[in-house]
This record gives C-alpha cells, structure tokens and sequence, in this order.
C-alpha cells in the first residue's frame, strides 16, 4: 500500500478487464493508492461483511459515503465553488433524472469520465445491482433498482 494509506479500498466488478478502467478509482490509481479489485460475484459481498482488517478501515470506492484521501482545503473549496459555478447544470439534471437519481454532485475522484453513478449509502452498487438483476431474472422476479447519485466531472468537455 501506498504510504500512508489508512484504508483499504476495494471495488467489486464483472472481471478484471473492467475494473482496471473503472472511474471509480481513476483519481485513487493517479494518486498513488492501492485498491483491491474484487471480480468474483462473492467479493463485494464478503467485503462488506469484514468492515475492518486489523487496523484499517475497508471502503468501497462505489459508494457514496467513500471519502476521497487526496482531499484537501484547498479541494474542497474548489469544490464548493465548482458546486456553485455548475449549479444550473446540476438543477436541470436533477429534474430531467429525477425518476432514476436521487441527486446529483460535483466529483473530484473522476478524470477521464464525465460522469459516474454512486451507490447511495444502503443501496446496492452498480456490481450488485447487475448480480441482483439476473438473480431476479432468473427466479421471475421483478428486481427494483433504487435511486443513486450521479456524479459529475466538472472539469470533462462534455460537462463543460
């Protein structure tokens, strides 16, 4: 791990192909820190059952509650002006998804992708979502996918 890394971050994905390109750990990967890349179905679910390893703390990156190590004052301030500055942007979104997104935010773990949709805090990720929709399928059942936030790269041509 990197030095000084407090965390151990993982993300549970379809295969390691994926993973490896995942904007969830494009800014963890630039800077420097370690993250466990999970691509068997029982992963993420393992993960969250162990909450701790000795002393660190296990975080998945796709959540919404993940806080980024990198952040400083000076980030966030950035961000609460680039929040501000995109407010428009934001509210349109909002309104537009507003059947399929529970809110929309300013990102600074993104890099080369516009945009990202998070797990809200006890929703399932987009890895289990997938895992849960094809169980539901294949039982003939209807799987209900919650609403999640929709994070955006302030700093991507798209978003600009």
């Amino acid at each position: 791990m990197k030095e000084g890394q407090r965390h151990i971050y993982f993300l549970g994905g379809e295969n390691k192909e994926i993973l490896v390109k995942s904007p969830f750990i494009e800014k963890l990967v630039e800077e420097g820190y370690e993250v466990i890349l999970g691509d068997d179905p029982l992963d993420e679910t393992l993960f969250h059952q162990f909450r701790e390893y000795k002393n660190y703390k296990i975080i998945n990156v796709a959540r919404n509650d993940f806080k980024e190590p990198y952040k400083t004052d000076e980030l966030r301030k950035e961000v609460k002006y680039l929040s501000k500055t995109y407010q428009p942007l934001i509210d349109y979104v909002k309104k537009e998804l507003k059947s399929v997104i529970k809110d929309v935010k300013i990102s600074m773990r993104l890099i080369e992708n516009p945009a990202v949709i998070v797990a809200d805090m006890m929703n399932d990720t987009p890895n289990r979502e997938r895992i849960e929709a094809a169980t539901a399928m294949k039982a003939n059942v209807h799987y209900t996918k919650e609403k999640n936030i929709l994070e955006i790269n302030p700093h991507h041509p798209t978003i600009q």
